[in-house]
């Protein structure tokens, strides 16, 4: 029995008809998901935005109150000279059971021609109230009130770094005032409690811990 062929333009003809039965399909499925989400997004657009608020809220909140308590209690140090061991400080607030060898951040008096007034320092406590304190030429001797035979001796510079002659400060009395220090930097020519004295009272911010 001979083979029965179907012509070519049937064949054509039925494959066209049901790609185009199948693209519509396609195209109703895609409408009918896209009706359904927009149908949904309107159901549910409201309480996302409520949500979408109140953590805008709750990080605005907690961004504030952070940098309030940061700023309340604390500051950051950034050394601009060779006279620490350190580029950035973090200055805590507090001015309790600051003692010896502690790196304390405050405000200077007048020290022009160097610093204008309210120049913030971070140097390093050596003296504390009630120590005992002598100065003979050039040198200054700082005794430990608990145990006078402790001490430390620093030297002066007769001069500044540009040659001019340096301030000079002469202690009045044997002891260190209350609530006073006396300071130094770690760098030979460091401007500190030898030239211009003690950091006394509300000078003092608090003590300074380097970062790096």
């Amino acid at each position: 029995m001979p083979r029965k062929f179907t012509p070519l333009p049937i064949i054509y003809i039925e494959g066209v008809k049901k790609l185009r039965s199948i693209r519509a399909k396609a195209k109703d499925w895609t409408a009918e998901k896209l009706y359904l989400l927009k149908e949904e997004a309107k159901n549910t657009w409201p309480m996302e935005w409520v949500i979408y608020l109140l953590f805008g809220v709750f990080v605005f909140i907690l961004t504030y109150n952070g940098l309030v308590f940061l700023n309340e209690h604390y500051l950051v140090g950034v050394n601009k000279s060779p006279s620490l061991p350190g580029h950035l400080f973090l200055v805590e607030k507090d001015k309790k059971d600051l003692k010896r060898g502690d790196y304390i951040s405050f405000y200077t008096r007048d020290l022009m021609p160097y610093y204008p007034k309210g120049s913030r320092f971070i140097k390093k406590v050596v003296g504390i109230e009630g120590d005992f304190i002598s100065r003979s030429g050039q040198i200054f001797t700082i005794c430990r009130k608990e145990n006078p035979g402790r001490c430390i001796t620093t030297e002066a510079l007769r001069t500044d770094s540009k040659g001019n002659p340096a301030p000079k400060f002469i202690p009045e009395g044997r002891k260190i005032p209350s609530d006073c220090y006396f300071v130094l930097g770690d760098h030979p020519r460091s401007l500190d409690s030898r030239y211009w004295g003690y950091v006394c009272g509300e000078e003092v911010i608090g003590k300074a811990v380097k970062v790096f």
